[in-house]
């Protein structure tokens, strides 16, 4: 175990120790989560117990930015256990329907994002909650057990025997209003990805590899529930940004408690996430050959912060050969279904890595760049957000972004690509 990651469980462990709406909102959903006090102050966490889950789930090989295979799995989550104020650890087991699916499973790391509500076209409502997660998952390497490439990564198998680094979102949501007998309120939406090595095994990943163990032109993607299709979809864009956020926590081991939330910074009504050009993604300069499933995007933006009457801005920051225009975005497929009120149908999802440039408020001394991942999201449900404006007409596209850090010795904060990271900071936005 490096000194990172033994500096990660460190932190863990010592975790462990330590209402515009609601006039709209009936009986079960509990309305906005209590971050919305302003930045910088301290958050008063109103969130429900979300529940264990069982959900069916689809697996895919993308090879050459192309489906190669895809796996039914049954997809079981344990309740999240808060072990901070926006952290919960979740555990995740995925079990293959036959002796040739993928089987794997670990503990994710859930970083609390937002809140919003969903409109369905009886009238009723829901509220969602969103967790952007990570963790380092195990694959079953028994005998009879399906191998490398596919549908197992092949930085899994002997001789190089990595834990699979995954990150994604699970999405819980609850409808409001009477519980039917004999139902449940709750539905989740869940995806996690393992994206190709010129990311995850990069010579600046927590995890540099070389050769084929690296898998530089696949990635491998689970998605729950599995009324989902891999493959061509919409990937948020447009101006300006009309929602939401952004927040950050702070970490210090020599205080208590070691881990704080502060709440959130409003965006401001302008900016954009702006789609450049598509594409397959390779390595360095190298274009791949598949279908162009990635999007070359770029984010601008600003927020407001306490008695400040400037924005502090926010924008990606093109680093030639990784992210050339900021950050890159992967189209995975769309949720399909008849009822459109059933939870996801509808969405288009996808999957963003890049840079963003950020003087925070709160935390003054961070060093500006972060590196990020997160997930997109476009139709689905209308959906209104809490927070400043909440009057404004329903949203459709959601950009959830989290920062990728690993403390080190000194306390400061480095790139976390490839392993089990602390996410500091979140950008919840929503272009028009």
């Amino acid at each position: 175990m490096t000194l990172n990651r033994s500096r990660i469980a460190l932190v863990l462990i010592l975790l462990l120790g330590s209402a515009t709406l609601s006039a709209q909102i009936s009986v079960g959903c509990l309305g906005d989560d209590g971050f919305n006090l302003g930045c910088c102050s301290t958050p008063q966490p109103n969130l429900p117990n979300f529940p264990a889950f069982t959900e069916s789930g689809v697996y895919g090989c993308f090879l050459d930015c192309n489906l190669e295979a895809q796996f039914n799995e049954t997809v079981a989550l344990g309740a999240p256990l808060f072990v901070a104020c926006d952290l919960a650890a979740i555990p995740v087991t995925v079990t293959g329907g036959t002796v040739s699916d993928p089987s794997f499973s670990g503990t994710l790391l859930g970083k609390y994002e937002r809140t919003w509500m969903e409109i369905l076209s009886t009238g009723a409502m829901r509220q969602v909650w969103r967790f952007l997660v990570n963790g380092d998952l195990t694959y079953n390497l028994s005998p009879i057990a399906p191998g490398a490439p596919c549908p197992v990564p092949p930085c899994a198998v002997p001789p190089v025997n990595l834990p699979v680094h995954f990150t994604g979102h699970i999405d819980y949501a609850r409808d409001c209003g009477p519980v039917v007998v004999g139902t449940s309120p709750w539905h989740i939406a869940l995806n996690l990805n393992h994206v190709t090595g010129c990311l995850n095994h990069a010579s600046f990943s927590a995890r540099p590899l070389v050769g084929p163990p690296a898998h530089n032109n696949r990635t491998y993607s689970l998605v729950a529930p599995s009324n989902f299709v891999f493959g061509p979809s919409s990937v948020p864009s447009g101006s300006p940004l009309v929602g939401e956020s952004v927040r950050s926590a702070a970490l210090n081991l020599t205080t208590s408690p070691a881990y704080q939330c502060f709440g959130e910074a409003h965006v401001a009504i302008f900016g954009t996430v702006q789609d450049n050009s598509q594409t397959c993604y390779g390595c360095g300069p190298v274009i791949g050959v598949g279908a162009p499933i990635w999007h070359n995007q770029e984010i601008h933006g600003g927020v407001s912060c306490g008695p400040l009457t400037v924005l502090l801005p926010f924008d990606t920051t093109p680093i030639p050969g990784v992210f050339p225009t900021g950050m890159v975005s992967m189209e995975i497929g769309s949720y399909v279904g008849i009822n459109p009120d059933a939870f996801p149908t509808g969405r288009s999802i996808s999957l963003n890595y890049g840079v963003m440039h950020y003087v925070d408020n709160c935390l003054p001394n961070d060093f500006p760049f972060f590196v990020f991942t997160g997930v997109g999201h476009t139709g689905g449900s209308p959906a209104i957000l809490f927070g400043p404006n909440p009057s404004a007409a329903p949203v459709s596209k959601f950009v959830d972004l989290q920062s990728m850090e690993l403390p080190s010795s000194s306390g400061l904060f480095g790139p976390g690509i490839g392993a089990l990271f602390l996410p500091r900071k979140v950008w919840s936005l929503n272009p028009q």
